[in-house]
């Protein structure tokens, strides 16, 4: 899973997604930085 954060979608939060996701207190730090980075780096073989 990869959250994607780019403008302009409906279901886009800009300018604030990114914020938003950093504010969920239920995801752990691991869980956060995949969801943010490493999932996407690994997908496109950017590590």
């Amino acid at each position: 899973m990869m959250f994607g954060s780019d403008y302009p979608h409906s279901e886009c939060q800009f300018p604030d997604s990114v914020d938003n996701i950093l504010k969920w207190s239920s995801l752990e730090p691991d869980t956060r930085r995949k969801l943010l980075r490493d999932n996407a780096a690994r997908f496109y073989r950017e590590s």
